[in-house]
């Protein structure tokens, strides 16, 4: 699907290709929409990935992020990843000695945190660090006052990038050059239940392989809009949304907040949501007490169409195709009831809805379903990535789909242990071959 190798490389590719005509980035910020074309995008990740270099950065050293999404956080992590490093992202909700455990195992040598909250955990645990060198911080509110000397505003350190260019012209091409596929591209920490969290290791060939392989199943196209609200510290937004946008040029939106995003959907209206399975029942919540909350004439549409929608539901997952009766009358429904709901919720354009964690409810599939939006399962593990996904004609509530990618076998075993045998798998576990060894 590229030829280009590398996140890096893409990243190139795209600048060269789009420049100042397309956007690359979009985020809400006190009600209005800032863009970021693909130009904006390759100077932000150079000057900073040159500003690192200029504090001592090398090629296999490693950035940690720490806060909610937004560019700067993804800048970030191209950065490392174009001078030569890697990424791990650390959930924001994590208590100081969490993050200490993890800027400590992967070694990272910078911290880019969000705000003052995420500021005040690294200053905590700081001395325990031994090679953290310079904490970066993108939102400055509150922060007037912190004079340690290995604090930095983002912007700031944007500038010392653009110093440093001034006499190492063409470093930054160069160290995007020799970035290989087999270099570590991120980190991604498991939940460590059943200990301390494990390091997973994805190479740039795991990434783009794994997103390409979803792409082959589901394609998408440059300008398709995605929402970046998971934290890239779990591998499906790395895929879903940070490699299509690389891979194929879609636009990553930021809403303004964790707490706005179904209401900042109508504004974006996504072609690709990926939604835990609370977050589709309380959708169908929402549109249920919508609907019950409604004018009488409302209610008499919702009664009269939604029975239309779930028929054609009912004959899809059946595998049966409608007649021109079922269809005319569909066709209606959607102008009436249907479409008029979706744009309430922003969902007049998705063209792939998935669900991931726990297995939805069968009504919230047929729910969804009878107005067009055919929810799929996806089942994925960070040393896997995709590893089953439903396909647009075979949907079976009770399943997770079919394997995804050539090669790509898996069986549960008579414990009830999920085994994956795949062409290609995970990179390995930082610092534990024994615990790599054991799972592959």
């Amino acid at each position: 699907m590229v030829t280009e190798e590398t996140l890096p490389k893409l990243l190139l590719r795209n600048y060269e290709m789009w420049g100042d005509g397309k956007i690359a980035m979009r985020r809400k910020d006190f009600g209005i929409w800032e863009v970021f074309t693909w130009k904006d995008v390759y100077e932000k990740v150079k000057y900073f990935a040159l500003a690192m270099i200029s504090n001592g950065f090398e090629p296999g050293d490693k950035v940690a992020t720490l806060g909610d999404n937004d560019p700067e956080l993804f800048w970030a992590e191209l950065a490392a990843q174009a001078a030569g490093g890697a990424m791990t992202g650390i959930f924001s909700d994590c208590l100081p000695e969490e993050v200490r455990y993890q800027a400590w195992h992967s070694d990272s040598k910078f911290i880019v945190a969000r705000d003052q909250e995420q500021v005040d955990k690294v200053i905590k645990i700081k001395d325990e660090l031994p090679l953290l060198q310079k904490v970066i911080y993108w939102d400055p509110k509150g922060m007037a006052n912190y004079n340690e000397p290995y604090l930095s505003s983002f912007n700031a350190f944007l500038e010392q990038g653009m110093e440093y260019e001034k006499d190492h012209a063409g470093l930054f091409e160069e160290r995007v050059a020799n970035t290989k596929p087999e270099d570590i591209a991120v980190i991604l920490y498991t939940s460590g239940t059943t200990g301390l969290p494990k390091g997973t290791i994805a190479s740039h060939r795991s990434l783009l392989r794994w997103s390409g392989e979803m792409l082959a199943a589901d394609p998408l196209v440059t300008g398709d809009n995605t929402v970046s609200f998971t934290l890239p510290g779990w591998i499906v937004e790395q895929l879903f949304v940070y490699c299509n946008m690389m891979m194929v040029g879609t636009t990553m939106n930021f809403p303004e907040t964790l707490e706005t995003v179904q209401t900042d959907l109508r504004e974006i209206a996504p072609n690709i949501l990926l939604y835990a399975s609370r977050l589709w029942e309380r959708l169908n919540s929402d549109m249920q007490v919508r609907i019950n909350d409604s004018s009488w004439i409302k209610k008499l549409t919702y009664n009269l169409f939604a029975p239309v929608g779930y028929r054609m539901a009912d004959l899809h997952m059946q595998k049966k195709k409608p007649d021109l009766l079922w269809r005319s009358l569909y066709a209606i429904a959607y102008l009436m009831l249907f479409r008029p709901l979706l744009d309430k919720h922003g969902l007049t354009n998705v063209k792939f809805a998935y669900t991931a964690g726990a297995i939805l409810g069968p009504d919230i599939f047929r729910f969804f379903r009878a107005m067009g939006i055919n929810i799929k399962q996806i089942y994925g593990i960070t040393e896997i990535g995709i590893g089953t996904l439903h396909r647009d004609d075979d949907i079976a509530f009770e399943s997770v789909g079919r394997p995804v990618g050539a090669g790509k076998n898996i069986r549960i075993s008579n414990d009830g242990e999920i085994l994956v045998d795949a062409a290609h798998c995970f990179d390995g576990y930082y610092k534990d071959e024994e615990a790599y060894e054991n799972a592959t």
